[in-house]
C-alpha cells in the first residue's frame, strides 16, 4: 500500500469545505447515500439505510435535510438496512418515494414526505422470513409498469443467507423478482438457474438499442464458485430464466458487485463490464456475449464494482477503473486501483493508494478538460486512530489530490454521490462514514458512535447531467455509463474580459445547428442565452433543442491583465528614464484605449489610442518618481497603477560593517558591477579607494563620479556593545532584577507537569538586553533536540523568544531531560568574534514514588451507579473492568476528557478496573453497591 501525504496542487480543490456532518448513532451504513428533494425546498435531501446485522433497530432508513444536516425522519426496521434507494412518487403528491431494502426479506415503500412506511415485502411477526426461503433484498431497479396499472414496478434480487458459515456449500437459492411498485406484492418470480446463492444488484439494460431487455444478475458468493448471468425480461415474466446465458467461462468464485454498462468498443451496442468476486476484471460484447478481454492479478479479490469515465487523453473512448484487494478475506494486506483500456483491457495505470480501499468510487470531469477524474475513499490510520480521505486522480496530470480531510472515522463500503443538490451550478459531494475512528470496522454488534453523513460543497463546475459516474451504480442509479450530451449544436461562446473587482464579465452564446427553441442551463444556475455581471472563473452551459438533442460548451472568463516596468535614468538628478503600462486589449495602436499619464497631480502625457501617436504605452525621458498611469478600456473599464521610475545609482549595494566594542573594525564595501564604467572615490577620510577600512563609529562620505556622473553618498558607523548573558534575582516594583549570569551552574533534574503529564525535566530561563533577530548562538553537549509546544525530544532543548514582558530582550529557556555538562555560548550577528557562554552541569534527582499523582484520573461511582472518570489531558484511553475472577466485563475505547460509564446491571461487589494510554498503565479497585 501507499499511504501519502497529499498537497492540493489544483486552485479549484483549494475550495471544498464541509458543509454540514450529520451524526446517526448505534448503527453502521454499507449504505450508499443518495439524493432527492423530499420537503419541496428546492434542495435535494440525503436518504440512506443502516442499522447492525440481525438486531432492530430505529434508524434502519434515514432522511437528512439537504440543506443544513439536519432530520427530516427516520424509520424503525427489523434488521440492517444496506441497499441503496430508489425513487419514484408513488404517491402522486409531487415528492418522490423512497424504495429501500435489507437483511431478513426487509424491503420498504417509504412516503419521502412523511416517513410514512407504504408497504413492506415482509409483514408477517410469527413467522421468520429465511424459514420461507426470503432472506437479503439487493438494491433495486425501478422498471416500465409491467402489470397494467399505470405505476412502474420493482426489478429485485432476494437471496444469501448470511447467517450459514462460510464453510457452508449448501445454500439456498437465490431469485429474480418483478414486484408491484403500489403494493409491494411480487407477482413474477424465477429461481436463479444454477440453484445458488445470490447477492448481486440485478441490472436491466437494452444493449442493441431495440427495446428487447436484459437483465444481467450474478449468483455465488464469497467462497462459491458462481457466474454473471444474462436472460431477457420476456422469460422472467414467464417466471423462468432457466435458459439465462453464463457469462464468465472462468469464474471462481461468486459475482457479487454489480457490473457496469457501457460501448467500450465502439460499436454503438452497449457492452457489460464485470468484476468477480475473484477479482478478474471482464468485459462482454454487448452484441454477442463473446469475451472482449480479462484483466487479472493472481491472489486477489473483490466486492467493489468496476466504474467507467473517458479517463485517457490520448483518446475520447470509455475506460474502466477496478478497485482490486490483495489476498483473500478478513486477510487482505494491500489495495490497488487499476485503470484499464476499455477496448483492449491493457493497463494505462495503477497505484496503491491508502491503507484500505473498500467501497466503489465515482467518476466525472473536475476540471472540464474534456477528461474523466476518479474520487475514491480510503482509510490510513495516523498511528492513534483511523482517518478517511477523499483522493482525486487525475490521469491525464498524474496527479492525486486529497479533496477534503483526513477525517476521523472510516468508510467501510459505502459510495460517495456527486451531485449539485441546491441547483447552484456547483457540485456537492455526499458522503458516510464509520464515526470511530479507533474501529470503524466493529465488532458486528455495538457501533455506539455511530455513522457520519456529511455534504461537502465544492467548487466543480461540470454540470450535474455531465457526470459520468456519480454515485453507486452509476449516476443514474441504473448501472450505466453516463455519456452526457453527445449531441452536436454548434456552439460557440464568446466571453469578455472582466474590469479588475468590478465583476462585469460576459458571455455571448451563439446555437448554429439543432431545432429551435432551446433550453439553457449555465453552471452558476442561469438560464438565459447569454451571461451578464460575471466573476472570473469558468463557465459551462448545458443546451438543449426542441428534440431533445443537447451540446455542452465552456469558457473562461478572464480580467483585464496589466503590464508595466520601469528603468531609472543613468545618472541619479538624470531624467532618460522610462516607464511602461499596457492592459490586455491595447496592445495595437488604434485599440482605442485612453491612455493618462500623471506626475504629482498633473497630467504630463494623453492620447485617445486612435493612432500610434495617440497610444501612450511607454513614457520616456523622464526622472525618478511616482508616476500614476491610467488606461480607460472603449467598454469603460478604468486601470490605474502606480509606476515607481526609482533614482539613478552609481553603485550597486553597499555593506556597512559596525564598529565591534570600539575596536575601530568597522568598514564600507561599496559593491559595483565590474561592467560599469570606470569610477573614482574621494572620501571625506582622504582616501581614494572603492572601500575603507578600520573605522570608528561616526559620520562618513564618498564622492563618486565616473565619466558621465557624479553623487555623494553619506553613511553612519555604529559601535555595537556585547550583550551579555543575564539571570532574574528578584523583582521590585519595577519589574525584574538583573544580574550577569555566572560562568558555571549546577542544577538537578526534578518531577514536573509538562502539559498535564510527569516528566523528569528542568528548565534553566537566561535574558539578554537584544531581539532575537539580532542574536545568534552555539551549543556544546548532549543530543540538542527539538522544542514544540512545550515538548522537548532530545538531551535539551533550546527555546529562544523575543520577550513580551520587557520589549527589546530576548528571553532564552534551557530544558534539560538528561544528565550531563551542557555549554550554551551567545553573540551578537555583526560581532560574531564576541560574545558570552554559560556551562551547566545536571544531574539526575528525580523521585518517581509521585509520580501517579501526575498521572492519576479523578474517578469516583455517583449515586445512580454511573462510574465517572474524568482524565487530566486529551487523549486515547483503553478502559477496562475485571470481576473479582479476572473475567473482562467492560472493554471501552475513550478520547474524551469526561466519561460515564453504566455500571447497573453488574452484580455488587469488588471490581478492577484498568485504564492505559501510550503513557501509562493506572489500576484501581471499585466497589459496586
Amino acid at each position: 500500500m501507499r499511504i501519502i501525504i497529499l498537497f492540493l496542487l489544483s486552485f479549484q480543490i483549494l475550495a471544498q469545505e464541509i458543509n454540514w456532518t450529520k451524526n446517526t448513532p448505534l448503527i453502521r451504513s454499507y449504505s450508499s447515500p443518495r439524493s432527492c428533494d423530499l420537503n419541496n425546498d428546492g434542495v435535494d435531501d440525503i436518504i440512506l439505510g443502516g442499522g447492525v446485522d440481525g438486531y432492530p433497530t430505529p434508524y434502519g432508513v434515514i432522511a437528512i435535510n439537504g440543506n443544513d444536516g439536519t432530520a427530516l425522519w427516520q424509520v424503525e426496521t427489523r434488521n440492517e438496512m444496506f441497499t441503496s434507494p430508489q425513487f419514484f412518487d408513488y404517491t402522486d403528491d409531487g415528492i418522490d418515494d423512497v424504495i429501500i431494502g435489507g437483511r431478513d426479506a426487509e424491503l420498504r415503500l417509504i412516503n419521502g414526505y412523511t416517513g410514512e412506511t407504504i408497504w413492506e415485502f415482509w409483514t408477517n411477526e410469527a413467522i421468520n422470513p429465511n424459514d420461507e426461503g426470503w432472506f437479503n433484498f439487493y438494491t433495486s431497479q425501478i422498471i416500465s409498469d409491467q402489470n397494467g396499472d399505470s405505476y412502474p414496478d420493482i426489478l429485485v434480487a432476494n437471496g444469501g443467507d448470511h447467517s450459514l458459515d462460510f464453510s457452508e456449500l449448501d445454500r439456498p437459492p437465490g431469485h429474480i423478482m418483478i414486484i408491484d411498485g403500489m403494493t409491494g406484492i411480487p407477482f413474477k418470480t424465477a429461481i436463479v438457474p444454477d440453484e445458488n446463492e445470490t447477492y448481486m444488484s440485478p441490472v436491466i439494460c437494452d444493449l442493441n438499442g431495440d427495446s428487447n431487455y436484459t437483465i444481467l444478475f450474478g449468483t455465488g458468493g464469497e467462497s462459491i464458485e458462481g457466474n454473471l448471468w444474462a436472460t431477457n425480461l420476456t422469460d422472467l415474466l414467464n417466471e423462468d430464466i432457466s435458459d439465462a446465458t453464463p457469462l464468465i467461462p472462468n469464474s471462481e468464485l461468486g459475482h457479487i458487485a454489480p457490473p457496469a454498462i457501457g460501448d467500450v468498443n465502439g460499436d454503438e451496442v452497449l457492452d457489460i463490464i464485470t468484476q468477480g468476486f475473484d477479482g478478474k476484471v471482464t468485459a462482454i460484447d454487448g452484441s454477442n456475449f463473446n469475451i472482449l478481454w480479462q484483466y487479472e492479478i493472481e491472489n486477489t479479490e473483490s466486492s467493489a464494482a468496476p466504474i467507467l469515465g473517458k479517463f485517457s487523453s490520448t483518446d475520447n473512448n470509455i475506460d474502466v477503473f477496478a478497485t482490486i484487494y490483495s489476498g483473500s478475506m478478513s486477510a487482505y494486506d494491500d489495495y490497488y486501483q487499476i485503470l484499464l483500456d476499455g477496448e483492449t483491457g491493457n493497463m494505462l495505470w495503477s497505484d496503491s493508494l491508502g491503507m484500505i480501499n473498500f467501497c466503489t468510487p465515482i467518476a466525472f470531469d473536475s476540471n472540464v478538460d474534456g477528461n474523466d477524474e476518479v474520487l475514491i475513499s480510503v482509510i490510513n490510520n495516523n498511528g492513534t486512530y483511523f482517518e478517511n480521505e477523499l483522493i482525486l486522480i487525475n490521469f491525464s496530470e498524474n496527479t492525486q489530490q486529497s479533496i477534503i480531510g483526513p477525517i476521523p472515522g472510516g468508510n467501510v463500503a459505502s459510495t460517495p454521490q456527486i451531485t449539485d443538490i441546491d441547483n447552484n451550478g456547483l457540485l456537492d459531494i455526499i458522503c458516510s462514514m464509520q464515526a470511530d475512528s479507533l474501529d470503524p470496522f466493529g465488532d458486528g454488534t455495538f457501533y455506539e458512535n455511530g455513522i457520519n453523513t456529511m455534504r461537502i460543497s465544492t467548487s466543480f463546475t461540470l454540470p450535474e447531467s455531465e457526470v459520468a459516474w456519480g454515485s453507486y451504480m452509476g449516476t443514474n442509479f441504473d448501472g450505466h455509463y453516463n455519456n452526457g450530451c453527445d449531441g452536436e449544436l454548434g456552439l460557440f461562446a464568446f466571453p469578455s474580459q472582466a474590469c479588475p473587482g468590478e465583476n462585469n464579465g460576459m458571455i455571448n452564446l451563439y446555437v448554429s445547428a439543432g431545432t429551435a427553441p432551446y433550453n439553457y442551463l449555465w453552471s452558476n444556475g442561469e438560464t438565459t442565452e447569454d451571461l451578464e455581471n460575471l466573476t472570473p472563473g469558468l463557465y459551462s452551459v448545458l443546451v438543449t433543442d426542441a428534440t431533445g438533442a443537447c451540446d455542452v460548451i465552456s469558457r473562461e472568463v478572464n480580467e483585464y491583465g496589466i503590464t508595466s516596468f520601469s528603468q531609472a535614468p543613468t545618472c541619479p538628478n538624470g531624467n532618460n528614464g522610462l516607464a511602461y503600462f499596457n492592459s490586455t486589449g491595447c496592445d495595437c495602436n488604434t485599440s482605442f484605449c485612453q491612455f493618462i499619464w500623471e506626475l504629482n497631480g498633473d497630467t504630463i502625457a494623453q492620447g485617445d489610442g486612435s493612432s500610434a501617436e495617440e497610444t501612450y504605452k511607454f513614457l520616456t525621458n523622464i526622472g525618478a518618481g511616482t508616476y500614476t498611469a491610467t488606461i480607460i478600456h472603449p467598454d469603460g473599464c478604468e486601470i490605474q497603477e502606480e509606476i515607481i521610475v526609482p533614482e539613478g545609482q552609481l553603485i550597486d549595494d553597499i555593506y556597512i560593517q559596525n564598529e565591534c566594542i570600539y575596536n575601530n573594525n568597522g568598514f564600507i564595501d561599496l559593491i559595483v558591477n565590474p561592467s560599469d564604467s570606470l569610477h573614482n572615490y574621494l572620501w571625506n577620510t582622504g582616501d581614494t579607494t572603492q572601500d575603507i577600512f578600520n573605522l570608528s563609529a561616526g559620520s562618513y562620505s564618498v564622492v563618486i563620479s565616473d565619466t558621465i556622473c557624479i553623487d555623494t553618498l553619506n553613511f553612519e558607523i555604529e559601535n555595537i556593545e556585547l550583550e551579555e548573558l543575564q539571570v532574574i534575582t528578584n523583582y521590585d516594583e519595577d519589574g525584574p532584577i538583573f544580574e550577569n549570569a555566572a560562568e558555571t551552574y549546577n542544577t538537578q533534574l526534578e518531577i514536573m507537569n509538562i502539559n498535564n503529564l510527569p516528566e523528569c525535566v528542568q528548565i534553566f530561563n537566561l535574558w539578554i538586553e537584544t531581539n532575537t533577530s539580532n542574536l545568534s548562538w552555539s551549543e556544546n553537549g548532549g543530543i540538542l533536540g527539538e522544542y514544540e509546544s512545550g515538548n522537548c525530544n532530545g538531551d535539551w532543548c533550546i527555546n529562544i523568544t523575543d520577550s513580551e514582558e520587557l520589549p527589546g530582550w530576548s528571553e532564552i529557556s534551557l530544558i534539560f531531560k538528561a544528565e550531563g555538562i551542557y555549554e550554551f555560548n551567545t553573540f551578537m550577528n555583526e560581532c560574531t568574534d564576541y560574545g558570552d557562554s554559560i556551562e551547566i552541569t545536571v544531574t539526575d534527582s528525580c523521585d518517581y514514588s509521585n509520580i501517579n499523582e501526575f498521572l492519576k484520573p479523578n474517578i469516583y461511582i455517583e449515586t445512580q451507579n454511573n462510574l465517572i472518570i474524568n482524565f487530566q489531558d486529551q487523549d486515547v484511553y483503553h478502559i477496562e473492568i475485571f470481576d473479582i475472577v479476572g473475567k473482562q466485563i467492560i472493554d471501552h475505547h475513550s478520547n474524551h476528557l469526561e466519561n460515564k460509564i453504566p455500571l447497573k446491571k453488574f452484580n455488587s461487589g469488588i471490581y478492577n478496573l484498568r485504564i492505559k494510554n501510550k503513557d501509562f498503565v493506572y489500576t484501581e479497585k471499585i466497589l459496586i453497591n
